[in-house]
């Protein structure tokens, strides 16, 4: 599952990050709050949309964080990066997760609500919806037992999304999410790649040889069990022509 994340210098480098701001706020809290994002103060730090995203904070809840945020990227990230190549992954994925936090700057001067972000929940939700606009019916266990659907994900990542943000930001701290989808479904100018139906052809296409080919061995099979009938009766004939009983 996670063979793919040691030739996925991208995601091995957002990991990295995320691993460093733990550390460091772990042993110093005040040095890395100068990353995390608020619209409020974005003149003065102009680097918190690019930052805030690897801000995890120090203590049992933040290892937490850091645990679910490294799996999640050692597996769907990988696979991103070596669809797209580590360059384009980079660009779409942070470069969405920049977009959310400057729309939320754009909301804060419409509206004046703060806005506040820490962490890489945005970013790995452009992974998700991603994922689950390209494989809908994708599965994976939450705790190893619930079954759910890369498209049920998706739109939970868009609902906390949602409702983690002030009322009045919330459709600010969504839109990147939309940008998200309609790159993944191949509704902008730059297009993703092929579109997932193209996917679902070829599996069909499969599907159909497969069955051809176990309709082809259930065939010989049943000519085999014919054949050895056949010669069955052959020998029994023979015993009785030389049963001398007879």
């Amino acid at each position: 599952m996670f063979a793919g994340f040691r030739k996925a210098p991208g995601s091995i480098g957002l990991l990295a990050l995320m691993i460093l701001t733990f550390v460091v706020s772990w042993a110093n809290l005040p040095a890395i709050l100068p990353l995390v994002f608020e619209a409020s103060s974005l003149s003065e730090r102009p680097w918190t949309p690019l930052t805030y995203s690897f801000v995890i904070f120090g203590g049992a809840g933040g290892l937490i964080t850091l645990l679910c945020s490294g799996l999640w990227l050692a597996w769907l990230g990988a696979r991103f990066e070596h669809e797209l190549g580590t360059g384009r992954f980079l660009i779409i994925h942070v470069g969405l997760s920049i977009l959310s936090a400057l729309l939320m700057a754009v909301g804060y001067l419409a509206t004046q609500a703060p806005g506040v972000a820490a962490g890489p929940f945005m970013l790995l939700s452009v992974l998700t919806v991603i994922w689950g606009t390209r494989y809908p019916n994708e599965e994976i266990r939450l705790y190893g037992v619930l079954p759910v659907k890369a498209k049920w994900l998706a739109w939970i990542s868009a609902g906390l999304a949602f409702f983690g943000a002030p009322p009045q930001l919330a459709l600010f701290a969504v839109a990147s999410l939309v940008i998200a989808w309609a790159y993944a479904a191949n509704k902008l100018p730059i297009r993703y790649g092929a579109a997932p139906a193209a996917k679902e052809k070829t599996v069909v296409k499969n599907w159909k040889e497969n069955e051809a080919f176990f309709e082809d061995a259930n065939r010989r099979t049943k000519e085999r069990e014919e054949r050895e009938r056949l010669r069955k009766l052959f020998e029994g004939s023979i015993k009785d022509d030389e049963d001398p009983s007879r």
